[in-house]
């Protein structure tokens, strides 16, 4: 390659990251200062799924999320995983800018994360739930809670980038051999 494409590209790479960091952070700072009301769209899904697999009744509470009726747990603002949604589509939004049919890709893509948020979040608080049964004290809950957050949000982003990953790079060599042919 020579000089001016391989500096070409260090700048749009640097550009596409600076974008998806800039995405990041303005996102982060929305989510923090919104309303929980407006995220519905993350917690209504997952509480219908807690409802179904805990076999109980949960109702919405302005300004606080999801309870139950014995006010056991509340699925709030920090259940939401909305740090992790937003999380997945930044850092993938170098690679969906790369992509021949961008438009296609990054819808796929945003449908893709958000299924992968609710499953997420199910897994999470589901689990959690089942902790609430040992009455452990509140600090050592908050602790195993918070534990269950970092290895389920890890371990689903890992997933997650390995085969998204993946499916990009099988779209762009096959956008490559479309060129070649």
């Amino acid at each position: 390659m020579e000089k001016s494409k391989i500096l070409n590209l260090k700048d749009k790479t640097i550009f596409f990251y600076s974008i998806s960091i800039v995405f990041i952070v303005a996102m982060s700072y929305i989510s923090k200062n919104i309303d929980i009301s407006h995220l519905k769209f993350l917690l209504y899904p997952v509480s219908k799924f807690i409802e179904m697999y805990f076999n109980i009744e949960l109702f919405f509470i302005d300004g606080l999320g999801y309870g139950d009726i014995n006010n056991s747990f509340i699925i709030g603002k920090s259940c939401l995983g909305l740090n992790f949604f937003i999380l997945l589509i930044g850092i993938f939004i170098p690679k969906l800018i790369a992509q021949k049919n961008k438009l296609k890709s990054s819808l796929l893509f945003i449908i893709a994360a958000y299924f992968i948020t609710i499953i997420t979040n199910f897994i999470r608080i589901s689990s959690s739930i089942y902790f609430l049964g040992f009455n452990f004290e509140k600090e050592k809950f908050l602790f195993i809670h918070s534990s269950i957050g970092i290895i389920t949000y890890l371990t689903s982003l890992i997933i997650s980038f390995y085969f998204i990953s993946k499916i990009l790079k099988e779209g762009e060599l096959k956008n490559e051999n479309e060129i070649v042919s």
